[in-house]
């Protein structure tokens, strides 16, 4: 794997398209890496636009960077209600539209696949990339070791795409020979929800990716391996909807009861998804597509 990594910074493909970016009237983005466009565009000839990164908890998602962007989309109440304390949204420069990712799982067509030659319990395990927050480095190995003795479980290992993007992957050869272990670490299928749809127990520490796994009520298990106080951190409210392993040696319990313990977290998980993602007959991206078009015609003085 070369230095420069599997993936390009954001900041460094709008650097090297900066002239053809500002040919553009508007722009759609997650990241705020697009700053680097917005200082050279001092007149604000662009409409700036923000789906925001994913719909976690996360302090990212709520930083004072993004004021500089036009008009947000924004996926439900919950969301809603913390940009509004940091005096990030209102009434005029954003609209909630739920979450469009969910278009994929809720899609008439959409089929689950098998990924397993076998009818196991099929868990995924998605941890974080930033270091400090993720528990790769402390539990990563011992937790595909577990499920490499225990086959009466299936475990796809599918951790946010950017966890190796600098370092060389460090994932034993047998762990890929497993069959009861699918390892994914670079492909769109960690984006396009194929995992999380085809799985039934979810293992993760702080990704976002916790709340498309929970389209649907299912059991989820919460890593802390750094002992974060985190009952009372608004950045940690998803681990209020499963069980949190605060000590490696009590994971195996955990897992074993995964699905008996799901029942008294069942309706916080619908309250929880209800509150964070706004449900409509109308699907998200259509509603998002209608709110940009609605706030360009206005700011801009008729067609967008």
């Amino acid at each position: 794997m070369s230095k420069k990594g599997l993936f390009p910074k954001i900041s460094k493909v709008v650097k090297n398209n900066l002239q053809l970016l500002m040919a553009f009237d508007v722009l759609v983005a997650a990241d705020f890496s697009l700053r680097h466009l917005m200082k050279k565009d001092a007149q604000k000839k662009i409409k700036y636009i923000c789906t925001f990164h994913g719909a976690g908890d996360g302090s990212y998602g709520f930083s004072k960077k993004w004021k500089q962007f036009d008009f947000f989309l924004v996926s439900g109440k919950t969301s809603w209600n913390r940009l509004l304390a940091k005096d990030l949204v209102n009434t005029t420069n954003a609209k909630i539209v739920g979450y469009p990712k969910f278009d994929l799982a809720f899609h008439p067509k959409i089929e689950i696949k098998k990924l397993f030659n076998n009818d196991n319990l099929t868990f995924i395990y998605n941890p974080h990339f930033k270091e400090k927050m993720s528990s790769w480095n402390d539990w990563g190995n011992k937790i595909l070791d577990f499920f490499h003795k225990n086959k009466q479980y299936n475990l796809i290992f599918a951790p946010h795409v950017m966890l190796f993007n600098k370092v060389k992957n460090p994932i034993e050869k047998k762990y890929y020979n497993a069959m009861n272990i699918l390892i994914d670490y670079n492909s769109e299928a960690l984006m396009d929800m194929t995992y999380t749809i085809n799985s039934d127990i979810y293992i993760g520490d702080v990704s976002s990716q916790v709340y498309e796994f929970l389209y649907k009520p299912r059991p989820c298990v919460f890593l802390n391996p750094h002992s974060f106080s985190w009952k009372n951190d608004p950045s940690f409210r998803m681990w209020n909807l499963g069980d949190v392993v605060n000590e490696f040696v009590d994971f195996k319990a955990i897992i074993n009861n995964a699905v008996k313990n799901h029942g008294q977290y069942i309706k916080q998980q619908v309250d929880f998804m209800e509150s964070m993602f706004s449900q409509s007959d109308v699907p998200a991206s259509k509603r998002a597509a209608k709110a940009m078009v609605d706030f360009l015609e206005q700011s801009m003085g008729g067609d967008p």
